[in-house]
Formats: structure tokens, sequence, C-alpha cells
């Protein structure tokens, strides 16, 4: 369960950032998927390194 928190969080932090940072929202929200893909498809996997690193920083 702490992971799936984890990884609410990291999405959360990284799309209120694209949001500020965009001047409009499709261009954040494309933005943010490129960015967030790879920690989505590590998560599928706890095993994953990186899953782990996310999880234990």
């Amino acid at each position: 369960m702490r992971e799936r928190t984890a990884l609410a969080l990291v999405c959360a932090y990284v799309l209120a950032g694209e949001i500020k940072r965009s001047a409009h929202s499709g261009e954040a929200f494309g933005t943010y998927e490129v960015r967030i893909r790879p920690y989505g498809h590590a998560s599928q996997n706890p095993n994953n390194p990186v899953f782990v690193r996310l999880i234990h920083a």
C-alpha cells in the first residue's frame, strides 16, 4: 500500500509542477505523461530497481 501512496504523491507533485510551468493544460498533461510514464511502468514490477529507489527515496 505504501508503494501506491508514494507513487500518487510523486504523480501529484509532477503534475502540479507541469501545470505551473505550462501555459496550456493540454501541454501540461502531455509533458506530465511523458515524465511519469517510466515510474508507472516501473510500479507494475515491484522488483524493478527504479521502483525500489522511488519508494525508498
